[in-house]
């Protein structure tokens, strides 16, 4: 019986690096998100649609199942 042949190790692979000016761009996205969700009601739909409704109501359901304060 003959020994296995012995592999070379795998080389590492490195990963990529996601620049900083993408991930503050990321972070400000998900602030402004979590702001809508969370607090906007009616200032950011007003610039939408002159009712100011909009997105209130959209994210009015968000609010109660997240559990963030909306009454």
């Amino acid at each position: 019986m003959t020994a296995p042949a012995a592999t070379a190790p795998a080389e590492a692979v490195a990963a990529p690096r996601v620049p900083t000016w993408l991930l503050m761009a990321m972070l400000a996205v998900a602030a402004g998100l979590v702001w809508l969700v969370a607090f906007d009601n009616g200032q950011a739909s007003a610039m939408v649609d002159h009712t100011g409704n909009f997105l209130h109501e959209f994210f009015h359901d968000s609010r109660h199942l997240s559990g963030a304060p909306c009454h």
